[in-house]
């Protein structure tokens, strides 16, 4: 897999438009974190620096309502795929002479996720998949459930009632099912819990990018307890050129001397760090081995 010319684009606009200011062909730096985590001291972020818009294009951008979409790959590979969407929480244009830089800051889903207030309830006998679906349909969020969830359907048998934020009545009815859910790329995202989701197993390898030797977690499970997330499976810390496609709660299999041949691990945590103009292009992936 050849990773060569690296490119990237931003989109900004209204939500649920795909159509804005888009921006390529400038210098563009982003971080962006995603977690399959979903508490509020845990939500995916993106910090961007955009080198010298437009005047008119800097002020086209606003803080309180609009979405961001952030793209990027290899010309030779794939070409780009979104690594991040999300909402924008802060704005500032830095003059750093000779230059202007947009620093953009912006997290996923947050605001929508904190904003849905309800009052449900639901008579015995109804069956906890129909409500999880309901509610998922009340948050303003694409309602998509992107993995196919192979649980057997459990039927409440005292009724169900919910006055408050939506968010934690999603926390009641996942455990209840033994799912998790996180939101990613302003997508609510379900999957088994401490499970994978149905993503085609990414390969990485020294001939796909791997950078140096994957680093085993001696404190992954202290880690793990401490995020809410008990788990005895080993943990490795891997390093590549930039894999785009790279999720939290989907399978990857990595390749290396210090790796069985074949292991397939689950993405807890991933970090994509660019700059077109130069320097890291890469992705950074916490996993632990799949069950």
């Amino acid at each position: 897999m050849p990773l060569f010319n690296r490119t990237a684009s931003v989109l900004i606009g209204a939500p649920n438009n795909e159509e804005g200011l888009g921006i390529r062909g400038l210098r563009i730096v982003f971080n962006v974190k995603k977690t399959r985590q979903h508490n509020q001291k845990a939500t995916n972020t993106c910090k961007l620096e955009i080198y010298n818009l437009a005047p008119t294009s800097r002020s086209k951008i606003n803080s309180t309502n609009d979405v961001v979409v952030v793209r990027a790959g290899y010309t030779q590979d794939q070409g780009e795929s979104i690594i991040f969407r999300g909402d924008i929480t802060n704005v500032n244009h830095l003059k750093q002479m000779p230059d202007v830089v947009s620093v953009i800051e912006s997290d996923d889903g947050v605001n929508a996720m904190q904003s849905v207030k309800l009052a449900i309830s639901y008579k015995e006998g109804t069956s906890l998949l129909s409500i999880l679906n309901d509610l998922v349909k009340k948050f303003p969020l694409a309602k998509n459930i992107r993995s196919v969830l192979a649980i057997p359907d459990v039927k409440i048998n005292k009724g169900f009632q919910g006055v408050g934020f939506g968010k934690d009545m999603l926390d009641k009815i996942t455990l209840d099912l033994g799912l998790e859910w996180s939101v990613q790329d302003q997508t609510i995202k379900l999957i088994e819990k401490d499970g994978q989701d149905s993503a085609r197993v990414l390969h990485i390898s020294p001939t796909s990018g791997l950078i140096g030797s994957p680093v085993k977690k001696v404190d992954v499970i202290k880690k793990s307890v401490q995020a809410g997330r008990a788990t005895d499976r080993p943990g490795w810390v891997v390093k590549s050129l930039l894999q785009p496609t790279a999720e939290p709660g989907s399978p990857v299999s990595i390749e290396s001397s210090d790796i069985p041949r074949g292991s397939v691990f689950i993405i807890e945590n991933v970090e994509h760090k660019g700059d077109t103009a130069g320097g890291d292009f890469i992705t950074e992936l916490d996993v632990v081995e799949a069950k």
